[in-house]
Order: structure tokens, then C-alpha cells, then sequence
């Protein structure tokens, strides 16, 4: 994932959800952790949400999930539309 630009993602989430990597957003709906690999690489760089891997995304789209999550959608409301 790190060589994929994984840290970009995690700049995105961060700043959008204004929540630092170990944290909890303040209405403690959102949790930021940095999970083992997992061995799929083919996904990277990849999220885990709702213990589901959600992978290949951009930076933009990254921040259309945080901003989903920040609003209070569930996380098959802030995946939906993830094609484009």
C-alpha cells in the first residue's frame, strides 16, 4: 500500500474526519487504525470498512468516503458510486 499512496489516503480521512491515526472522530462513529497487510496488494492502496476491504481508490475518492462518514452515512451509503 505504501507504495501505492497509501499515505495519501490517510491524509484524506485525517483532515477530513479532523481525526489523527489512532483516534476517534468526536461523535465516536469513526475510528482510524492502521491494520496488518493483509496480503492483497492487488487492492492497495485499501481501507477496511465495516471489516470489508475496499480497495484500488484514489485519493478523491477517499475523501468522498470521509466525507459520507463525516456526514453520518453508514458505509454501504458512503461506498455507493464508488465506480467513478
Amino acid at each position: 500500500c505504501l507504495l501505492k499512496n497509501s499515505r495519501a489516503l490517510l491524509r484524506a480521512f485525517e483532515a477530513v474526519l479532523d481525526c489523527p491515526l489512532g483516534g476517534v472522530t468526536d461523535d465516536r462513529s469513526v475510528e482510524l487504525v492502521r491494520g496488518q497487510c493483509n496480503g492483497t496488494c492487488e487492492q492497495a492502496p485499501q481501507i477496511w470498512l465495516d471489516g470489508e476491504v475496499v480497495g484500488r481508490l484514489s485519493a478523491a475518492q477517499a475523501v468522498r468516503v470521509a466525507r459520507s462518514l463525516r456526514d453520518g452515512d453508514d458505509a454501504a451509503t458512503a461506498l455507493a458510486g464508488m465506480d467513478g
